[in-house]
C-alpha cells in the first residue's frame, strides 16, 4: 500500500507550485485521501503570496486514470464522503485564484479528465488520451460529468460518454480542452 503522504507530490519552481500525483501503479486514481491532500495544497498554495501559480501532473506514463474508490467500499455513506471530497477539490481549484496548469503527461480518463478541464490552461503529451470511459465498464461518469458537460458540444459529449470513445491530443486541443499538444518530456516544463 501507498505511503499517505507519498501520493501527492509538492514541490516549488520559483512562484510556482507543482503538484504531482504519484500513484503511478495505479493509473494516477484519485483516492478520497487523494482528493483531500490535493484540496488542501491548491488552498495552501491560494493563501501564499510567494505562490503565483500551480501545475498538477501525474508521475510516470499516465496523468490520471479517475477515481479509487475501493477505499470507499459498496457503503452508500463511504461512497458520498469519497464524492464530497471529489466536489471540495473542484471548489478549491475554483477558489483558487491564480493561474492552474495541467500538464497532462499521458491519458487523462473520468476524473483525470475534469481534472484537465477544471484548470485553466492544459499542456498535453501528444500521445495521450482523453475521455469519459466508464460506460464500457457499466459505469456512469456523475463526478466527472459535473465538471466536463459545458466544455464540450452536446452531440460530441453524449457520443464520449455513450460510447466511451476517447480523444486524442491533437481534438483535444481543437475543441479548446487543451491549449497545446507537446512531447510527453516537455509537459511540465512548458
Amino acid at each position: 500500500m501507498d505511503d499517505l503522504r507519498s501520493e501527492l507530490g509538492v514541490d516549488h519552481i520559483g512562484r510556482v507550485t507543482v503538484l504531482t500525483i504519484r500513484r503511478p501503479d495505479f493509473g494516477n486514481r484519485l483516492t478520497q485521501s487523494l482528493l483531500e491532500q490535493l484540496a488542501a495544497a491548491i488552498d495552501a498554495a491560494r493563501r501564499d503570496p510567494n505562490v503565483a501559480g500551480c501545475v498538477v501532473t501525474g508521475q510516470g506514463e499516465v496523468f490520471c486514470l479517475g477515481g479509487d474508490y475501493d477505499g470507499a467500499g459498496d457503503r452508500t455513506a463511504g461512497r458520498m464522503e469519497f464524492g464530497r471530497a471529489h466536489i471540495d477539490l473542484f471548489n478549491s481549484m475554483a477558489r483558487l485564484g491564480k493561474p492552474l496548469v495541467a500538464a497532462v503527461n499521458g491519458d487523462a480518463h473520468a476524473g483525470g479528465f475534469s481534472l484537465v478541464v477544471a484548470c485553466d490552461l492544459a499542456f498535453v503529451a501528444e500521445n495521450a488520451t482523453l475521455g469519459l470511459p466508464e460506460a464500457a465498464r457499466g459505469l456512469f461518469p456523475f463526478l466527472a460529468l459535473a465538471v466536463v458537460a459545458d466544455a464540450l458540444p452536446k452531440k460530441l459529449l453524449f457520443e464520449i460518454v455513450y460510447d466511451s470513445r476517447l480523444m486524442t491530443a491533437k481534438e483535444a486541443c481543437s475543441l479548446h480542452v487543451a491549449n497545446v499538444a507537446v512531447p510527453r518530456e516537455q509537459v511540465v516544463a512548458r
